[in-house]
């Protein structure tokens, strides 16, 4: 999917962009035309000639296109009927599946192995079952991988009813090419781009490279003025630039080794990549990219692709950039300790128990036990103590609108002006032993109640110093034992490994359902955090 917001004040390691930009040559030659430019058809003189002659063909076997995906488009409008069969070797490019869709082809998908090597007897039996089109990424986006040059020849030579199509979006990263091999097989077509190396993605300009028969069938459909004049110029002007081509990669292939190395020392995996990218495994995909994110830095979670779960896909960037993202990253490793409020730092057993006790009450006109209300307590789904108090009127077969009740609760909990039941209220935490845990490690309390009263307590108490991030009900779409709110906190500590005390099945539902430890506080807070701290000795 395209993006969808401003990224410019982000460092952008997402979309597989050039991270330094393109050519100074490129940007001067564009800054020096005139109005009359702009108002005047694209000319095309030249161009072919110019594309042909940096890949080492015949400029007859070069088409120029809107961008790669308007060259992946032709091909498939151009030997595609509806109903036609295409193989896709997955995780892959997510443009060829919905190209394909929209062609109406029928898809035959075949997985990589398990360590993304290419499954060549596989494609080979699917390409003997009447297949019309065969789509490869060399080297695989997203996974960075490659395809050797004799396999593909060999499934070219097994694929003679059908058209091979090599996608080369990387090639300048990779070194390698199906090029040299149009003359020879009629079935092969290459798309590239120049939104990569050459830093033109804002341009949208791409090209096909196939047989003069090929090329010419596919020129027929193309849209005569595809290509704008701006990319037009900027496309000479970056093929001109050959010494800015190759610093850039370099650079490219040098920082990707030194990335992935950064990465290993963290205890990231990464795939062995022959792209401008490589392939992270790390504990929580989301989590990460939001935390990089909050810190500026963007990258890309694939974990919906196939096989790729945790998965994210980083743009190489320059030194500077890849030794922020690895800081970044290293820092995400540290662990957070999150502690529940209402059980855990706060005995609320005069307060939120008996506020729950006296709504229930005066809707169902009878009495409500504390032992009723603990039962519902070690329920999955009951954290919020107005739905609790509703299920308990409701059991009594009493109907009474939820305001109703928050209303009524509220009045008692919160008196005239936080001076009614929530006074009855007792701190638990030695507040020594919080502020030892805060020099060692990151505190915060993530909590189901409204934000105006957790503020209350921790204030009250000397204790809001200690804890560096706050998430309360208002922060959440959802309560526990969703993890939304665990995940959240973690988000806005900056990062992955943490902890939660918590005193019910909620609690513990949410942490594991997070990833992250859980401990359960029965009685005295104080007791089981001296215990935290003497295992972790």
């Amino acid at each position: 999917m395209p993006p969808t917001e401003q990224r410019s004040k982000y460092i952008r390691l997402d979309y597989l962009e050039n991270t330094i930009g393109c050519s100074k040559k490129v940007t001067e030659a564009i800054r020096g035309l005139n109005e009359d430019f702009f108002s005047i058809y694209p000319n095309y003189a030249g161009l072919d000639k110019a594309i042909a002659i940096y890949s080492r063909v015949n400029e007859k076997e070069v088409l120029v296109t809107n961008g790669s995906d308007e060259a992946i488009s032709l091909v498939f409008e151009g030997f595609l009927e509806e109903g036609d069969k295409a193989v896709l070797v997955e995780p892959t490019f997510s443009m060829f599946r919905t190209l394909l869709q929209q062609r109406g082809a029928e898809i035959k998908t075949i997985k990589m192995y398990e360590d993304f090597g290419f499954p060549k007897e596989e494609v080979i039996s699917e390409l003997r079952k009447g297949v019309k089109l065969l789509v490869l990424c060399n080297p695989n986006n997203p996974t960075g991988t490659k395809i050797r040059s004799s396999e593909i020849e060999y499934l070219l030579q097994q694929a003679r009813g059908a058209v091979v199509l090599v996608d080369e979006a990387y090639f300048e990263f990779f070194g390698e090419t199906m090029a040299g091999f149009i003359g020879k097989y009629n079935n092969l077509v290459i798309t590239r781009t120049f939104s990569k190396a050459f830093g033109l993605a804002a341009l949208r300009a791409g090209y096909i490279i196939s047989n003069p028969v090929t090329i010419a069938a596919l020129r027929k459909i193309a849209p005569p003025f595809g290509v704008n004049a701006i990319a037009v110029l900027a496309i000479k002007t970056a093929l001109s630039d050959m010494k800015f081509l190759e610093k850039y990669v370099k650079s490219v292939k040098r920082n990707r080794e030194t990335l992935r190395l950064g990465l290993l020392e963290l205890g990231i995996s990464t795939t062995e990549s022959t792209s401008n990218f490589v392939l992270a495994k790390v504990k929580n995909a989301a989590l990460t990219r939001e935390i990089l994110k909050r810190k500026g830095i963007l990258v890309k979670d694939v974990s919906g692709y196939p096989m790729l779960e945790n998965r994210l896909r980083i743009t190489v960037g320059t030194k500077k950039q890849n030794d922020l993202l690895i800081n970044c990253l290293g820092e995400m490793e540290k662990k957070a300790l999150i502690f529940d409020m209402d059980g855990v730092l706060v005995d609320v057993s005069q307060s939120y128990r008996v506020a729950i006790k006296r709504t229930a009450e005066d809707f169902v006109f009878g009495c409500v036990g504390f032992d009723e209300i603990q039962s519902y307590k070690e329920k999955v789904g009951y954290n919020n103590d107005w739905d609790l108090t509703e299920a308990i009127i409701q059991s009594r077969g009493k109907s009474v609108s939820k305001q109703q009740i928050i209303d009524r609760f509220q009045a008692y909990y919160l008196g005239g002006n936080f001076d009614g039941l929530i006074a009855n209220e007792k701190w638990m935490a030695d507040n020594t032993l919080l502020e030892g845990l805060s020099k060692k490690y990151k505190l915060a309390v993530f909590t189901g109640r409204p934000r105006a009263e957790a503020e209350f307590a921790l204030k009250l108490n000397n204790a809001q110093k200690y804890f560096s991030v706050l998430v309360a009900m208002e922060d959440v779409a959802k309560q526990k034992p969703d993890p939304e709110g665990i995940y959240k906190t973690l988000a806005k500590l900056g990062v992955v490994n943490g902890v939660y005390f918590g005193d019910t099945i909620n609690d513990e539902v949410a942490a594991k359902t997070a990833g992250v430890g859980f401990v359960l506080v029965k009685d005295n807070v104080n007791e089981v955090i001296k215990l935290f701290l003497e295992e972790r000795k």
